[in-house]
C-alpha cells in the first residue's frame, strides 16, 4: 500500500457523494411538502389527517439529516419512509407526493451503492444484498 492510496482512501470518504446529496435533499424538500398538506388539511377541518402530515414532514426532515449525514441503516429507514408516505396519501385525498416519495424513494434506492456500510461490505467481499 502506497501513501497515496490511503490519500485517495481518506479523501473519498470525506466527500458526499452526489447521489446520496440528492436523496436526503429529496426528503428534507419532502418535509416541506407534508408541511403544507398538513397546513392545508388543518385549514379544511381534517384534524386527523393533519397530524399525520405533521408527522410525516418531521420524518421525512429527521430521516433526510440521517442520510445526509449517512448514519447506519439510514438507506432501510428511507426506503421504508417513502413506502409509508406513499400509503399515508390515502387518508389525504391528495396524491402528489405519491409521486414525489415515490422518485425520492427510487432515487434514494439508487443511491444505495454510495453509502459508506455498503461501500465497506463491498470492500470486505460480502455483497449485502
Amino acid at each position: 500500500m502506497h501513501a497515496n492510496d490511503f490519500e485517495i482512501d481518506q479523501a473519498e470518504t470525506s466527500t458526499l457523494s452526489g447521489k446520496i446529496l440528492i436523496a436526503g435533499t429529496g426528503f428534507i424538500v419532502g418535509s416541506g411538502m407534508w408541511a403544507i398538506l398538513a397546513f392545508f388539511r388543518y385549514g379544511g377541518g381534517h384534524n386527523s389527517a393533519m397530524m399525520l402530515d405533521l408527522v410525516l414532514a418531521v420524518l421525512h426532515l429527521v430521516v433526510g439529516l440521517m442520510i445526509l449525514r449517512q448514519v447506519r441503516n439510514s438507506w432501510y429507514v428511507g426506503l421504508a419512509l417513502a413506502g409509508i408516505a406513499v400509503a399515508a396519501t390515502l387518508p389525504n385525498g391528495y396524491y402528489l407526493p405519491i409521486v414525489a416519495d415515490g422518485i425520492t424513494g427510487a432515487l434514494l434506492y439508487f443511491a444505495r451503492a454510495d453509502f459508506r456500510e455498503f461501500r465497506v461490505l463491498r470492500s470486505r467481499g460480502i455483497d449485502g444484498s
